[in-house]
């Protein structure tokens, strides 16, 4: 409904919501599929100068995480980097590095900001 009355960022939100539910009930590939659509409209958001979010960085952050949980992991490095450009808060900044690690260690895994902070501590640092 929101995609057909051009309330295009809702509607972005809508499919990751979808993502989020197919999630909970295991609906792996539907939970992508989602993801991908969502991915599609907020790049169509974006390209149209619009906005999806409100916080400096955010969008970036968002991006990320559907690229990362859709196997993007190649494109996760370029949006985090437009998104640290930006000069976020500490929390996004913290976000997109949690995203920047995720996708170096190609794992597509869901986590809150809490549980990466421990996991991104406890790491062994990435070896160049």
């Amino acid at each position: 409904i929101a995609e057909q009355t051009g309330d295009y960022p809702q509607a972005g939100w809508h499919a990751v919501y979808a993502a989020w539910a197919c999630d909970d009930w295991g609906a792996k590939e539907s939970a992508i599929s989602c993801r991908q659509r969502a991915l599609s409209i907020f790049q169509m958001v974006r390209a149209k100068r619009n906005t999806f979010a409100q916080e400096t960085g955010l969008e970036e952050v968002v991006m990320a995480d559907l690229l990362r949980r859709t196997e993007q992991f190649d494109q996760v490095d370029i949006v985090c980097q437009e998104g640290l450009k930006k000069g976020p808060s500490a929390t996004v900044r913290e976000m997109l590095d949690a995203q920047l690690f995720f996708a170096h260690k190609q794992d597509t895994g869901s986590y809150s900001l809490e549980t990466a902070r421990e996991i991104m501590r406890t790491a062994a640092p990435l070896r160049e």
